[in-house]
């Protein structure tokens, strides 16, 4: 017997065309045992940062039922699965989760290793602790995610490179904010200008003695 829930198909018209991924969205996505997940996009685009909740529902609940709901998984990932109408846009304009982690990263640029905000915006050169650290930017693909939510609701077997998808691991990388940067710059030029004028102050003693 079907359901009488209303059904959300992706629009004929839309078939060969890119759905625009706005941050804020809510998606579905369906398990095979018939239950459903759900995720928030937290940046929109092509590649975007999303949130998945933890729980697994019999039926699509009412939306703030899922800002109680807990992060389980986070990071960048690819909207193909969206594109495809298997992961389906159920609401828009959602906030964002409370503690919602964002990690830095590292990339090399010119043989320097530079640290990153989340978006790979680079913040200056990585600190020992950060080399040691922090991951190259990545993203994952929708199935992976989906085969780690399922895992975590004891479907299927949670593989060691899911971990990477944890909010814990995401926040153990979170090493400084990208304004840190400016301050970093601010305390520099103080620096170098409180010496310029002891300089002077020791040059102008010397040429008086």
């Amino acid at each position: 017997m079907g359901s009488s829930e209303p059904k959300t198909p992706r629009d004929p018209k839309l078939k060969g065309k890119r759905i625009a991924v706005k941050a804020g969205a809510v998606f579905e996505m369906p398990v095979p045992d018939g239950r459903r997940g759900y995720g928030i996009i937290i940046v929109g685009g092509g590649v975007p940062y999303v949130v998945i909740l933890k729980t697994l529902h019999e039926k699509r609940p009412p939306l703030p039922d899922l800002d109680s709901d807990e992060i389980a998984l986070v990071g960048w990932t690819m909207d193909s699965l969206i594109y495809h109408g298997r992961w389906t846009i159920i609401g828009t304009d959602n906030g964002p989760p409370r503690d919602v982690p964002f990690p830095n990263f590292r990339v090399n640029v010119a043989g320097v290793l530079q640290t990153t905000d989340f978006q790979g915006k680079v913040i200056g050169p990585s600190r020992p602790d950060e080399i040691a650290l922090l991951d190259n930017q990545f993203s994952s693909s929708p199935s992976i995610y989906q085969d780690a939510l399922m895992a975590l609701n004891g479907i299927g077997e949670w593989k060691s490179h899911f971990d990477k998808l944890l909010p814990e691991y995401a926040r153990a990388r979170m090493t400084r904010r990208s304004d840190e940067t400016r301050q970093e710059k601010v305390d520099d030029r103080n620096y170098q200008s409180g010496h310029r004028r002891l300089d002077l102050r020791t040059l102008a003693r010397r040429l008086l003695s």
